[in-house]
């Protein structure tokens, strides 16, 4: 499944991808009021570790 896919899934899903620096992890969900996926870009390294954790994260 190519990136875009997955990034339809989140936006029929409603859950928007935002792009914020964290400290422990490269990736995470949060569900308050709505879904957000937090991807902190700076520590991703490629595009198919970009695919992985956008879907892992919308596997939750």
């Amino acid at each position: 499944m190519e990136l875009i896919e997955l990034q339809n899934i989140a936006s029929k899903e409603k859950i928007d991808i935002l792009n914020y620096k964290m400290n422990k992890t490269k990736a995470r969900i949060i569900n308050y009021y709505n879904s957000y996926i937090f991807m902190d870009y700076s520590k991703i390294g490629s595009y198919t570790e970009e695919k992985c954790l956008l879907a892992e994260e919308l596997g939750h």
